[in-house]
């Protein structure tokens, strides 16, 4: 995860530019962040994530970070080829008041209120799906960081 340093208005939208090349299982998801704070240990805020994947295996959650390592709250979370992305599709979340709405090429896709954070800075991440135990992560694998991400983001 990243955030964006600065001072930050409650009220934030974030919007970014998928690159999503050589979809397959393990290449998983981008992530917008609203009012979101990191310390050691602690994560709080709002992660807009979506699933780079055409298909039925698509998905788009709102989740709420709730400080302590691990601890979060899925808000809605769908799924099904209405939340397909393809390379080039256009990300994007905005929370005004308690109202938080994610967007895909701009058609509103999922929509709730929670006025758990009222402050914090927008910020995005990224979810690459691995086989669980530590040594999963030094096998050679086909998947690139390359090949899931953003080529543009924007926050304002």
């Amino acid at each position: 995860m990243a955030l964006l340093a600065g001072s930050w208005q409650p009220d934030q939208t974030v919007e970014a530019t998928v690159r999503s090349v050589n979809q397959d299982e393990n290449v998983f998801e981008v992530e917008l962040r609203l009012r979101s704070s990191l310390a050691a240990h602690k994560a709080t805020g709002y992660e807009i994530l979506f699933r780079c994947m055409a298909g039925a295996q698509a998905y788009a959650s709102i989740v709420r970070w709730d400080g302590s390592l691990g601890s979060f709250t899925y808000l809605p979370q769908k799924e099904g080829p209405e939340y397909s992305l393809s390379n080039g599709d256009v990300v994007k979340a905005t929370i005004v008041g308690t109202l938080i709405t994610a967007y895909i090429n701009d058609t509103p896709m999922l929509q709730t209120s929670d006025g758990t954070y009222s402050n914090g800075s927008p910020g995005m991440g990224f979810w690459l799906k691995r086989s669980s135990g530590v040594r999963s992560w030094f096998r050679y694998r086909t998947i690139r960081n390359v090949d899931c991400g953003f080529t543009r983001f924007n926050a304002r």
